[in-house]
């Protein structure tokens, strides 16, 4: 285990691909076609409400088929949008964490794993999560590299973890705003929802 099991690829297989892409894209048909046939909503709110969902399918689309993690002997690259990569050495620790948004979407992992950089700041190995592999068999393999691989001379350095702390703090904190801030647009959201119901 460790630098002997490298290189490492995480991505969605094409069949899971598939049956994600087709249950979105039929999510998106069936919430569109009352929306397009309604006529007493505004062909603003249409557009506006049309626009949005398309434009989510199409970044599950390209989360999906394009979003990637790889693990090879010069650090770990992270396909999300750019491409970034983590040297070895700039790497202070990999760990799962569970993912905040799990219980907003049903569909999203449990747990998630992050690389902390050399300057507290973090990177979400996209893919290696409990939806997609065995996480704890993963960050093993992924943390014995790290150790082969980092360098005899490598530190970790308490600076470093002060500033991960505070901003896992901070991240919580915005997450719990986020959420409060969010249920009475999604309540409103239903109510209206359920009054054209109603009404017709």
């Amino acid at each position: 285990m460790g630098m002997q099991a490298l290189p490492r690829e995480y991505r969605v297989e094409a069949r899971k691909a598939t049956v994600v892409i087709s249950a979105a894209g039929l999510s998106v048909f069936v919430l569109l076609q009352p929306l397009w046939a309604s006529g007493s909503i505004a062909g603003w709110v249409k557009l506006l409400a049309g626009s949005s969902l398309l434009v989510l399918f199409g970044k599950l689309l390209v989360s999906v088929r394009g979003y990637r993690t790889t693990v090879d002997v010069k650090g770990i690259h992270v396909r999300a949008g750019r491409t970034r990569t983590l040297g070895w050495r700039e790497v202070q620790d990999i760990r799962a964490s569970p993912n905040p948004s799990a219980d907003l979407c049903p569909n999203s992992p449990r747990t998630i794993v992050y690389a902390y950089d050399s300057r507290g700041g973090r990177l979400q190995l996209m893919h290696v999560d409990d939806r997609n592999v065995d996480v704890d068999r993963e960050v093993a393999i992924i943390r014995a590299a790290w150790v082969e691989l980092r360098g005899d001379d490598w530190v970790p350095r308490a600076e470093v973890w002060q500033r991960i702390r505070s901003n896992d703090r901070r991240e919580a904190r915005t997450f719990r705003w986020m959420v409060l801030l969010a249920t009475p647009v999604v309540l409103g959201l239903l109510l209206w929802w359920a009054a054209l119901r109603i009404t017709r």
